[in-house]
C-alpha cells in the first residue's frame, strides 16, 4: 500500500481544521402546535426552540430581509428565558411554527416582561405577513392587541403550513430585561392570568395593609422608625405596581413616557427610604459612625439618576443605579451584622429581614447583568424576599410597639397613682401628710446611704458620720477613733480568683466589721472598693491600738483563702487614728490614711497608727507562709 505524503495529511488537517472552525448559520427546529407540552401544561417555551441574533438598531427593519440575509450570526441560546443584559444591540428571535394538522389553530403569544421599550412581533407565510404587532412601554398601552400588562398578540396559524415568528425586541436605555416568551393556549392563558391576578392581589393588599397598619402607629406613638418603614413599603408598593406593568394598564395608559422617569424615580426612593429607616431602626450614626457616612455618600448620588433620565429618558442609568443599589444594601447589611455582632437583637432581626430582601433581589441583579439565566422563580424571586423582610420587620417592629405600649401604660399607671396619692394628700391631715413624708424619706435616705455588696454604711454617710461624731467628741471633751481598712493585694484576688470571688471576700468583711462593731457607739463603713472603715467614740491611744490590732487578727484568723503565690488567706492593713480638739475632717482622715499608707509600706498585715500629730506606732505581723 503506497504511503500518503506528509505534507498531503499536513495539508487535509488545516482543510479539516478551518472547516470545522467555520460555524455554520444556526437554524432554529422550531415548534410543533400539537406538541404534548400544550395538552400537559397549556403553554411552551419558545427561545429554547428559536435562534437569536443581535445587530445594531437601525439595521434590518423589513422582517424579511432578516430572515434571508447571511450577514446575520444566528445563534442557539438553549436557555429557557432569553437574558442578555446591557447594550446597544436590537435582539432578533426567530421561531419557526409548524401546524400539520388540518385545520388552523389559535395560539396567543405573550412576552412577560411589562416594561420593555420595544417589541415587534411578525407572523411570516412565505412572502406574506399575516400578522404583525408593535408593543412596548413607549407606546401607548391602547396600541397593544390584547389588553394585558405584558405584550400579548394573537396568533393564527393556517393548516398544515410552517410560519416564520418573528421578533424584534430593543432597549433604547440599553438595559435589557429578561424576555420570558411564551406560546399559550387561549384558555390555560386565560387561568394564568386569573391566578396571576388573584396573587399579586393578594400580595399588593397584604403590603397596603402592613403599610396602613404602621402609618396608623405612627400616628399613635409618633416614633419614626414606624413613619420611614411607611414610607419604604410606599416606594415599594408603588415600584413593584408600576415594573409589574400594572400602572400602565391602570393609571397613566397613554402616557407611556412616563413609565422610565417614574420607575428609576421609585427605585431611587426604595432605596433613600430604606436607608434613613435603617438610620432611624438601628441609630447608625452613634453605633457605626464610618458606615453610617459612607451610606450618606451612597444615598446622596442616588437622586442624580433621575435628574439624568429626566434630561434624556434613553440615558443607561440603571446600569450605574443597580450598582449603587447592590452597594447601599452591602453597606446597611454590614452595619446591622456589626450591631448584631455585638448583641442587639433589633440589628439581628433586621440582618434577616434585608437578607431576604437582599437574596430576593440577587437574582435580578445576575440576570439584569447577563450572568445567570432566569426562571419563572428568579423572576418572582423580588417579591418573594419582599414578602419575608415585610413580615420580619413587622414582627421587629410589633416586639417594639408592644415595649412602648408597655411603657406608656405604666407611665400612665404612675400618674394615675400619683394623682390619686396628691388627692389623698390634700384630703388629710397635715400630721398624717409629715408622718408619711417622714417615713418615706427616711426609707430613701436608708437606701442613699447603704453599700448595696456590703450592707455596710456608704461613703457619703461616712463623711456626715465622721463629721457629727467629731463634732460631739469636742462638746464632750472626748477623742474620736478611726480606723482605715484595707485588704491586702485585693487586685491579685480579683485578677486571679475572679471578681465574683472577690465579692464573696467583701460580703464576708462586711458581716466581720458589724459583728465586731458591737457597741452603739461604734459605726462601720464601706468607703472605697477594697477600703472600709470604723468609727468609735470615747477612745483612749492604748485602746485605739488594741482595737485595731484586734480586727487585723480577726480578719487573718478567718481563714478566707487568698490565691496569689506566697499568699495562704486574705489579711488586711490597719490604719488607726485619734481625733484631736483642732481636727477637722478631712485632717483627721488624713491622719487615718497615713497611717494605713504607713502599715502597707512596712509589709501589710499589720496596723500602724497615729495617736496625735507627732505620735506613731505600729504593731506587725508577717504575711502567713
Amino acid at each position: 500500500m503506497r504511503r500518503i505524503p506528509a505534507w498531503l495529511l499536513a495539508a487535509l488537517c488545516a482543510v479539516l481544521l478551518l472547516a470545522s472552525g467555520t460555524p455554520a448559520a444556526a437554524s432554529a427546529p422550531g415548534l410543533d402546535l400539537h406538541d404534548p407540552v400544550f395538552s400537559s401544561q397549556g403553554w411552551a417555551w419558545l427561545t429554547p426552540r428559536a435562534r437569536v441574533a443581535d445587530l445594531a438598531p437601525e439595521r434590518f427593519r423589513d422582517p424579511f430581509e432578516v430572515l434571508v440575509s447571511s450577514k446575520l450570526d444566528w445563534q442557539r441560546r438553549g436557555e429557557q428565558v432569553l437574558n442578555v443584559g446591557f447594550g446597544e444591540s436590537a435582539w432578533w428571535i426567530h421561531v419557526p411554527l409548524h401546524n400539520r394538522r388540518a385545520e388552523p389553530v389559535v395560539r396567543i403569544l405573550e412576552i412577560a416582561q411589562p416594561i420593555y421599550d420595544d417589541l415587534h412581533v411578525w407572523l411570516l407565510s412565505g412572502d406574506e405577513i399575516l400578522a404583525e404587532a408593535r408593543m412596548g412601554d413607549r407606546l401607548p398601552f391602547a396600541d397593544r392587541p390584547i389588553p394585558y400588562r405584558h405584550p400579548t398578540v394573537r396568533i393564527v396559524v393556517p393548516p398544515q403550513t410552517t410560519v416564520d415568528l418573528l421578533i424584534r425586541a430593543h432597549a433604547y436605555d440599553g438595559e435589557h430585561d429578561p424576555l420570558p416568551i411564551r406560546l399559550w393556549e387561549t384558555e390555560a392563558l386565560q387561568s394564568a392570568v386569573l391566578l396571576d391576578t388573584l396573587a399579586y392581589g393578594a400580595y399588593f393588599g397584604a403590603v397596603l395593609i402592613l403599610l396602613l397598619y404602621n402609618l396608623m402607629i405612627y400616628l399613635s406613638t409618633r416614633e419614626r422608625s414606624f413613619l420611614w418603614y411607611a414610607v419604604y413599603l410606599s416606594c415599594f408598593l408603588a415600584w413593584n405596581f408600576t415594573y409589574r406593568g400594572f400602572s400602565f394598564q391602570y393609571l397613566w395608559p397613554g402616557h407611556p413616557d412616563w413609565n422610565s422617569v417614574i420607575i428609576a424615580t421609585l427605585v431611587v426612593s426604595i432605596y433613600m427610604s430604606l436607608t434613613k429607616f435603617t438610620w432611624v431602626l438601628l441609630d447608625l450614626r452613634q453605633h457605626t459612625p464610618r458606615l453610617f457616612r459612607v451610606s450618606q455618600v451612597l444615598v446622596v448620588l442616588a437622586p442624580l439618576h433621575v435628574v439624568a433620565i429626566l434630561i434624556d429618558r434613553d440615558f443607561g442609568v440603571f446600569s450605574t443605579l443597580d450598582v449603587l443599589g447592590v452597594a447601599i444594601l452591602s453597606v446597611l447589611m454590614i452595619a446591622a451584622l456589626r450591631m448584631a455582632w455585638r448583641g442587639m437583637v433589633t440589628a439581628r432581626i433586621y440582618v434577616a429581614a434585608i437578607g431576604c430582601v437582599y437574596l430576593g433581589t440577587l437574582p435580578y441583579y445576575l440576570e439584569a447583568f447577563g450572568l445567570i439565566s432566569p426562571t419563572l422563580l428568579t423572576m418572582h424571586s423580588i417579591n418573594i424576599g419582599s414578602a419575608l423582610e415585610f413580615v420580619l420587620l413587622a414582627l421587629a417592629l410589633a416586639d417594639r410597639i408592644n415595649r412602648l405600649k408597655a411603657e406608656k401604660l405604666a407611665a400612665e399607671r404612675a400618674v394615675h397613682l400619683t394623682l390619686q396619692q396628691s388627692a389623698r394628700e390634700l384630703e388629710e391631715k397635715v400630721r398624717e401628710r409629715t408622718d408619711a413624708l417622714a417615713q418615706a424619706n427616711d426609707a430613701l435616705r436608708e437606701q442613699a446611704v447603704r453599700d448595696g455588696l456590703t450592707g455596710l454604711y456608704n461613703r457619703r454617710h461616712f463623711n456626715e458620720e465622721l463629721q457629727r461624731e467629731l463634732a460631739l467628741g469636742r462638746r464632750l471633751g472626748k477623742s474620736v477613733a478611726l480606723l482605715l481598712i484595707d485588704l491586702d493585694q485585693f487586685k491579685a484576688l480579683n485578677d486571679l480568683a475572679g471578681h465574683q470571688a472577690g465579692d464573696e471576700v467583701l460580703i464576708r468583711l462586711g458581716r466581720l466589721l458589724r459583728a465586731f462593731a458591737r457597741r452603739d457607739i461604734d459605726q462601720a463603713f464601706r468607703v472605697g472598693g477594697e477600703e472600709f472603715a470604723l468609727i468609735s467614740l470615747d477612745a483612749s491611744p492604748q485602746g485605739v491600738h488594741a482595737w485595731a490590732e484586734e480586727l487585723r487578727q480577726r480578719i487573718e484568723d478567718a481563714g478566707w483563702p487568698h490565691p496569689a503565690p506566697g499568699t495562704k488567706r486574705v489579711t488586711a492593713s490597719i490604719g488607726a487614728a485619734l481625733s484631736t480638739p483642732d481636727d477637722t475632717l478631712e485632717s483627721f482622715y488624713a491622719r487615718a490614711d497615713q497611717a494605713l499608707y504607713r502599715a502597707k509600706g512596712e509589709g501589710r498585715n499589720c496596723v500602724s497608727s497615729i495617736v496625735s500629730a507627732d505620735v506613731c506606732s505600729s504593731i506587725s505581723s508577717p504575711q502567713s507562709p
